[in-house]
């Protein structure tokens, strides 16, 4: 079906139910950014592929809300009989101000999270189950892949500590449902593959004093598995079988429970998830997993980096696809890969300027030596997660390109330095200006976060809390983009640690480690905008990446990295 075919086959079956307005939300079930291609009903139905914005289809009208992030990407993916509606433009309504008085408005409540009903005052609209569902007739089969379980060397914490940790948490007649899949995943020590970049199990999990039980397709539990769940006492139940609980005291997150759950249980407290925190800070043997991966990781981008450049040299044909994919042949070289921990990012020139562009064979440009490339790439290995972006030029920078490439790279260097007092709880808010305040000066900024949690083995964008606590990992990735002409973005992740002064017995400030190995090209900083203790740290980052990667590179690869971080005379 084309995109109009689609349009009113969803509007018959909105007529159906005697509905007019009928909302699908970027994601199935879970709330996440992340979806199964087989939940991708919001992408299947406007041709949106961004990893936020909701679709309101009316009888006559169908419409688009996304963040600024999107406007480039939307503008480009929708088609004639979609309108675009810029959130937080002028003159642009939100969602809860254009449903304000609307009636006959259909959802299908396990789409939305609990906070999102309240937000948008839903509470009364009619329950009306997956509509497209009905409609979409070729709609990719689920995942078949088996749970697997994460080694103890690797997870740093074994189930039992785990759950007791959080059972000390509970009182005798409370009952923790988690319903947010990485909560699962991490708590049980468990991974699969049912999102997409996203070492995930598709499940629900309630857990008391006395027992936990993990709602589940239990066809993807083999045998060796199943013998896990018994030894650590884990009663395992059939996925929909989470709408048949009992009628007793639930704590819920109802950032994540879906409402048509939170309605089913009836009897909830709502809470923030007691494994989020938990979760968010990082134990020893994951801080050394994640550390070990990111030397893997950086030699994988360095070799494709030094690939690309002789291709570039030698006149050979490399777009934006082929690029990606060659960097991925070199991760899969690299040992404990799984596969990517999102799309890659692989944007040259004015495809730099859509922040979360991806690559396809209708946009996919050639790189040359002519402008600006910007790679966003992750890789998910059993023992982290990566997420790097590194902005080249493989030919002569202009002056102007370089004082923006400059301008990111001091406010990616002044949040990797900065030293701060933990009383102060401190987290993305408050650090936030310290990536931007060298743009700002001259009038520029970035429409996209500059931190967010990471995950080991885990999701890539993870929940950190309201601030920064040792152990935690999170990224650094300030950045500029200038729509028709070029993107710039600089990211590398870091890792809270406690900082130690001489003389000083304080324990309460922290500083960040950079865990990222990937140096930073030279020949597009502009030395003039640097101060002193800003050179010195990009040539003390560059060394380090030069020690950690020797060993790991041939003769060739570290001659090239040499030039590539060699200044200009």
């Amino acid at each position: 079906m084309n995109n109009s075919e689609k349009l009113q086959a969803l509007r018959n079956e909105m007529k159906k139910n005697n509905i007019n307005i009928y909302i699908v939300p970027t994601s199935d079930d879970h709330h996440s950014e992340y979806v199964a291609d087989c939940d991708a009903y919001r992408r299947w139905i406007s041709g949106f592929t961004g990893s936020a914005g909701t679709a309101i289809i009316t009888l006559h009208e169908a419409l688009l809300w996304t963040d600024n992030r999107y406007f480039i990407q939307a503008e480009k993916e929708l088609s004639k009989d979609w309108k675009l509606m810029k959130a937080g433009e002028k003159d642009v309504p939100t969602i809860k101000d254009w449903l304000n008085k609307k009636e006959l408005v259909g959802i299908n409540q396990t789409q939305f999270s609990v906070e999102d009903i309240n937000y948008y005052n839903l509470k009364n609209s009619k329950h009306v189950g997956n509509l497209i569902k009905n409609i979409w007739f070729d709609r990719p089969e689920p995942s078949k892949g088996m749970i697997s379980i994460h080694d103890i060397k690797y997870a740093g914490k074994d189930v039992k500590s785990k759950i007791e940790n959080i059972r000390n948490k509970l009182k005798d007649d409370e009952k923790l449902v988690l319903t947010a899949l990485d909560e699962i995943a991490w708590l049980l020590n468990i991974r699969g593959t049912d999102i997409k970049y996203c070492p995930v199990v598709k499940s629900y999990c309630i857990v008391s004093k006395q027992d936990v039980t993990l709602y589940v397709d239990n066809k993807k539990i083999d045998d060796k598995l199943k013998k896990y769940f018994e030894e650590n006492l884990i009663m395992v139940k059939e996925y929909e079988e989470i709408y048949d609980v009992k009628d007793e005291k639930y704590l819920v997150d109802t950032e994540s429970c879906n409402y048509h759950l939170y309605k089913v249980l009836k009897n909830v407290t709502e809470i923030e998830s007691y494994v989020k925190l938990e979760k968010a800070i990082k134990n020893e043997e994951e801080i050394k997993g994640i550390v070990d991966c990111h030397i893997n990781d950086g030699a994988a981008f360095v070799k494709y980096l030094c690939w690309l450049q002789h291709k570039l040299e030698n006149d050979e044909y490399v777009d934006e696809i082929s690029g990606a994919e060659q960097l991925d042949f070199f991760r899969k070289q690299q040992s404990h890969y799984v596969g990517l921990s999102f799309e890659t990012i692989s944007a040259f020139g004015s495809n730099g300027a859509i922040i979360h562009y991806c690559p396809d064979k209708k946009t996919c440009k050639r790189i040359t030596k002519d402008s600006l490339y910007l790679i966003d790439a992750g890789a998910q290995y059993l023992n982290g997660t990566t997420d790097v972006t590194r902005t080249v030029h493989f030919g002569i920078p202009t002056n102007y390109e370089k004082e923006c490439f400059t301008r990111v790279l001091k406010g990616h260097i002044a949040l990797a330095s900065i030293i701060y007092d933990e009383d102060r709880k401190m987290g993305r808010k408050e650090l936030d200006i310290l990536s931007r305040q060298f743009l700002w000066k001259v009038g520029k900024d970035y429409e996209h976060d500059t931190s967010h949690g990471v995950g080991s083995y885990l999701l890539v964008h993870e929940y950190l809390g309201e601030e920064y606590r040792e152990n935690m990992i999170l990224s650094n990735e300030p950045g500029y983009y200038e729509e028709g002409k070029f993107g710039i973005r600089i990211e590398s992740l870091i890792l809270v640690q406690k900082c130690e002064f001489e003389n000083n017995k304080s324990n309460k400030f922290n500083k960040f480690e950079t865990l990222t190995i990937v140096p930073i090209q030279a020949r597009l900083i502009d030395l003039k905008l640097l101060t002193a203790e800003e050179l010195i740290w990009i040539i003390n980052y560059n060394k380090f990446c030069m020690e950690k990667l020797k060993p790991v590179l041939t003769d060739s690869e570290f001659k090239w990295l040499e030039e590539h971080i060699k200044f200009e005379k």
